[in-house]
């Protein structure tokens, strides 16, 4: 929805500043309805550091909700993630 759609523009700079920061905040409103692109997004800014601080911890959960939408971006990540033994996943 649109709080995804706004947090889009603000990464890209689509039509606005593009602010990471910003961005951020509008994917954690899609968080907050529950919207697995939002939760996916929210869960790449905080392990990568995008607009906030590392946060690996908090971040895991972001994944596993977007995982739980069925969100197809989250499960192509996990999926490459468990072929290359990343981000701390057992190779499998």
């Amino acid at each position: 929805p649109a709080m995804y759609q706004l947090g889009v523009a603000y990464e890209k700079g689509f039509g606005v500043p593009q602010n990471r920061l910003t961005a951020l905040e509008w994917y954690e409103k899609g968080v907050a309805q529950k919207h697995g692109a939002a939760q996916f997004k929210a869960y790449q800014y905080y392990m990568e550091g995008f607009g906030t601080k590392r946060q690996q911890s908090g971040a895991q959960e972001l994944l596993k909700m977007a995982l739980m939408q069925s969100d197809p971006d989250a499960m192509i990540y996990l999926g490459r993630a468990y072929l290359k033994g990343e981000k701390g996943i057992e190779l499998n």
